[in-house]
């Protein structure tokens, strides 16, 4: 009798341990290919269907912890940053109900991704704080990938992860005209408040474009710029006659002879700023006012 009984209360403990086990085993170790299972390699799993692991994680005041980033989870869906940026503040949002003496870890890595493959590079470690600075210029132009492994320690210790894509950018050209004119004989327009942020103007490239009103830069076919001949008859189409399109001028500053242009016409002027493969644009309306007569009696 006492042998049956020792054989059942053993029988119950192992049972108990089993189940414990069970419920301690983080789901996501077992799904990863390193996990190993208590009953020894090679043998089936235990299935734990039915077991509760929130009655554990009631009882203990830990929940699994959740972590996230405000990235894009898709590389497709990748954050764009602006490389003028210089530095990028990346804090991760953790939620957990664990102890305040539990002690929590961070692992940070990185990938650069090649843009027209879309190959990774090797996982990089980079910081173990809760939020990481990091800088850009590193990471250059193009696709990354960034994760951070968070891992609770104690009792019901447990480990997330949280990752993202992101896509870094140079940032978007901005084209400004502004009126400089001084004298009424001479109009100029100027490019010099255009920039390329963090460069200015530098290695910036203009065009100017030059219509009247109602008129549109959509047919423009012509090859030579429209405030000279070129050979060309007059007619009564564009600023000077020529039709609409392409100004002779590259420079950041415009100037052109007002004598030339219609009294009480619209004139519209579009500024266009390229580099590499950016480019941007900008317009400015002019109405040009007949000169005053001055009449001595």
């Amino acid at each position: 009798m006492d042998d049956l009984f020792d054989k059942n209360r053993f029988k119950v403990i192992f049972f108990m341990k089993i189940m414990i086990s069970s419920v301690l085993t983080p789901a996501a170790y077992q799904n990863s290919p390193s996990f190993s299972w208590a009953n020894g390699p090679g043998r089936t799993p235990l299935n734990t269907k039915n077991v509760k692991p929130l009655l554990f994680t009631e009882r203990c005041g830990c929940a699994p912890p959740k972590a996230s980033l405000k990235l894009g989870k898709m590389m497709k869906d990748a954050k764009e940053i602006y490389l003028s940026k210089i530095f990028m503040r990346l804090p991760l949002q953790l939620e957990h109900s664990c102890q305040p003496t539990t002690t929590i870890l961070y692992s940070w890595k990185f990938s650069k991704i090649d843009q027209e493959t879309g190959l990774f590079g090797p996982l990089r470690p980079f910081g173990r704080k809760k939020t990481v600075i990091l800088p850009l210029r590193m990471f250059g132009i193009g696709y990354a990938y960034v994760q951070c492994e968070v891992q609770l320690s104690g009792d019901a210790g447990s480990t997330t992860l949280a990752n993202g894509y992101m896509r870094i950018v140079r940032d978007p050209l901005v084209a400004i005209i502004t009126d400089i004119t001084e004298t009424r004989s001479k109009i100029m327009l100027s490019a010099e408040k255009s920039f390329d942020a963090g460069f200015g103007t530098r290695g910036l490239q203009f065009t100017w474009f030059c219509r009247l009103a109602g008129e549109s830069f959509l047919d423009v076919t012509e090859r030579y710029a429209v405030d000279e001949s070129f050979g060309r008859v007059k007619t009564n189409t564009g600023c000077f006659g020529y039709g609409p399109g392409r100004l002779n001028s590259t420079d950041e500053v415009l100037v052109l002879n007002m004598v030339e242009m219609v009294k009480s016409k619209k004139y519209i002027f579009k500024l266009v700023v390229y580099k590499d493969d950016r480019n941007a644009s900008a317009v400015y309306e002019l109405v040009v006012k007949p000169l005053a007569s001055i009449f001595v009696r």
